[in-house]
Parts: structure tokens; sequence; C-alpha cells
């Protein structure tokens, strides 16, 4: 993996004192730039981090489908060491056989403060001595994990559970691994939510990350996502702030996305709301987008309505631009049309105006106005030096 992150730095022509430049705290989990001998050693391979080899991947790409699938690269040869790591500890160790694990032992054994031998740490001593966090993962089953999310509520030592994720991981077990975030953000405690993601990121686990958000965003109502921001902020974590409050403007229903937003206007949480409203204009399905301006209009949040608007102009992809339209056209006022359309001409950037074009003029979606207003000024802007 080292060899590979040196190929791609060695590529992209900035050499090491060059990517030292472009790095910052936010590439960090410790929010911490590494000096430049550390750098070396992990460019070697020496006690290499992954948080270290993202920001190698981010900065040495020429573009987002390249960074993507080196990060996929990257993510294999990490897995696969961790794997064999795993595999030569267990080795080491004394052989032992598979036990039952029952409810009761389960949530006693997680209610102690150590972590157990995963970590380096000493067994609780008693009745569970000598269980260690491999007993669990190995006979994890559906129902065990619920009842892991339950001792997670309660008394569970927050180490305990990112080494139960990590186990999980490595024994193959990738669903109960994925059951288990998606459990925490639907149910656990937000002043943990922090570390959570902090160990996702160190860990590259950027999809078991959007589990955790998407969760959240999915099932808490707005005191407790409000809880998440203040911690997330407080811990200097700026990038999930962004996207759990875009996740919000997309899981819930219309009904549901209206009463979120409502609450973030009455706190006057702006930004919540700004981002909200940028991930339902961004990813909602058009039916829904549609239905979310009618009920901000019926509910005396116009100026929302019309942020949408300029949010689903500016962002909106050309392939889904038609059916959002068509949509609108259904259930909205006229005019929302119309200032949608707007909107699109001013606040698109010049370079994506004319896959839109394009697209309306091959399409059967849009009357002879919304066209006219479309094509006209797209026209302008695209053909204009």
């Amino acid at each position: 993996m080292a060899i590979l992150l040196r190929q791609w730095l060695d590529e992209s022509g900035l050499g090491i004192t060059g990517l030292i430049a472009k790095l910052t705290p936010d590439h960090f989990a410790n929010h911490s730039v590494p000096a430049r001998a550390t750098v070396s050693d992990w460019l070697g391979g020496v006690a290499l981090r992954w948080d270290f080899a993202e920001a190698v991947i981010e900065i040495c790409s020429p573009g987002i489908a390249i960074a993507r699938a080196r990060r996929q690269e990257a993510r294999d040869l990490w897995d696969k060491a961790e794997t064999a790591r795993r595999r030569l500890q267990q080795n080491d160790q004394p052989a032992t056989s598979p036990r039952h694990l029952s409810r009761h032992q389960l949530l006693s054994w997680l209610s102690q403060p150590l972590v157990g031998q995963g970590d380096g740490q000493q067994e609780p001593e008693g009745a569970n001595a000598g269980r260690t966090i491999r007993d669990i993962a190995q006979e994890a089953t559906d129902a065990d994990v619920a009842d892991i999310v339950d001792a997670l509520m309660d008394s569970i030592h927050p180490r305990t559970w990112l080494a139960l994720l990590k186990e999980l991981r490595v024994l193959g077990k990738k669903d109960h691994a994925l059951l288990l975030v998606h459990e925490i953000g639907k149910r656990g405690d937000s002043h943990k939510v922090p570390s959570i993601v902090e160990f996702l990121r160190t860990e590259g686990r950027f999809g078991d990350e959007v589990i955790l958000v998407d969760a959240i965003a999915e099932h808490r109502n707005a005191d407790f996502i409000l809880q998440v921001l203040r911690s997330l902020r407080a811990d200097r974590q700026l990038w999930p702030e962004k996207v759990l409050g875009e996740r919000v403007g997309v899981k819930r229903d219309p009904s549901e996305t209206l009463v979120i937003l409502s609450e973030l206007r009455e706190r006057k949480e702006y930004n919540v709301l700004r981002n909200a409203l940028l991930g339902a204009a961004k990813w909602r399905e058009p039916a829904d987008l549609a239905q979310l301006i009618k009920y901000l209009r019926e509910n005396n949040m116009g100026e929302a309505a019309d942020l949408l608007l300029m949010a689903a102009g500016s962002e909106r992809g050309a392939s889904s631009f038609g059916h959002v339209v068509m949509a609108m056209k259904e259930i909205c006022r006229p005019e929302d049309v119309v200032k949608l359309a707007h909107a699109t001409v001013t606040q698109r950037a010049a370079q994506r105006l004319g896959p839109l074009v394009n697209t309306i003029d091959k399409s059967a979606m849009f009357d002879e106005g919304v066209r006219h207003i479309l094509t006209k000024h797209s026209r302008m802007r695209y053909d204009s030096p």
C-alpha cells in the first residue's frame, strides 16, 4: 500500500514537500498535521494510517472518479492486511472452542469497563473471565446485535463497540457490522456520535459513516439532530455536519421533513436549514420534492420554498430535471415552475448548462413556455466567452 501511495505521489508531481503543503488538520482524526519525518515514515510503510492514505489519494488524484477507484484499491489492500494480522494474532493464542452466549452473559460482559483482549487490555474477572470480543463476534446473530445495541445504550465502555465492529468486519460478518452501525444511529447516545464518526473516518469506513448519518437523519427528531450537530461542531468535525444536514432533507417523507424544517427555522438554525434544503434539492425524488415545495407554501414557509427552488435550479442533475418539472406542474403553483426555470439559468454554473440544454432539446417533458425560458437564457450563457 505504501508503494501505491508513493506511485500516486510521484505521478502527481508534487513530491513530499508539495504533499505536506496541501495537508490540513481536517485530513486527520486528531486534527494535527504530522511532521515531515512522520510523513516519510508513513510513505515507507511504517505505522501507516488510513486517514493519511485517504489524504494522499485526495490530494494526488486528478479527478473524483480516479480518486474513488484508488480509494477502493487501497481499501482492499488495507482489509487484506488487517485480516492477515488478525490471523497471525489468532495463531499465537491458545485454541478455544466457540461458546454460546446467552443474552444475560452478553449484556453482562459488555457492561464491563475494559475492552478485552482485542485491544490489549485485561479481561474482566469473574464468571465472564476469558471471554473476548472475538468470542462475541463469532457468536453474533441478528438477535445478538439487537442485544448489543441495548447494552450500548446503557453502560458499555465507548471502545468496546468500536472493537466489536472491527472484529465483525475481520470475520466477514459485514451484515452484522452494518446493522450495528445503523442501530447506533437509530438509537444511540448523541454524545457518542463524534467519537464514532472519528473512528469510522480513521478506519476508512466511509460507507459505515453514511449508514450512521442516514439512520440519524431518518429516525431521530430535531432535538436529537441538533444535539449531534452541536457535538460535531465542538469536535471540529465539519464534513459530517454538512452531510447530516443534507440527509435530513432527503430521508424523511415530505410531511416529516416539513416539521423538521419548521423547527430549524424557529430555532434560527439557518445553516442546518440551508443544508437540508440543499440536500432535498439535489437528491429527493421528483414527486417528493414537488410535494415538499407545496407543503412549504401551504405552511407559511414561502421563503424556504424559494430557496429550495434556487438550489434545485443550481444543483439538480440534468437527467432528472425534466421529471422535477413534470411533478411540479402537477401539484405546484405555475409560478414555481417559472421560478425553477429562472433559478436554473441564473444560478447554475455555465459549464453545467450544456448538458441541460441538450436534455431540454431532446425531451418532450417541457412545454413551450418552460423550454423558451431555459433554452434562450441557457444558450446565452453557455455560448458566451
